[in-house]
């Protein structure tokens, strides 16, 4: 959810990339705009079998080419922060 009287809406342009919600999230963050959590839920969803998400193989690669193209970090960084964001994916899991 975005307040539309604090951040312009041309901020809110998605890109032609993969998770692209995620990378509008970031472009965002990116220039400063503080975002907060809330403890209760706004909505619920639901992901079919053949979701975007189920192939974790493309899911890796979706959030590789995050850390690369979107947040624009080199191999080492991208590496280092994807390492804790499967540590993360897994242990969420278990």
């Amino acid at each position: 959810m975005f307040d539309t009287e604090k951040i312009s809406k041309d901020m809110l342009h998605m890109p032609y990339i993969a998770s692209e919600d995620t990378a509008t999230w970031w472009n965002i963050l990116k220039t400063g705009e503080l975002a907060y959590g809330l403890n209760e839920s706004l909505a619920i969803y639901r992901r079919p079998a053949k979701s975007l998400s189920s192939n974790k193989f493309i899911a890796l690669k979706r959030i590789w080419d995050l850390y690369r193209k979107v947040a624009g970090l080199n191999v080492v960084s991208s590496a280092w922060y994807f390492c804790g964001w499967a540590i993360r994916a897994t242990a969420r899991r278990i």
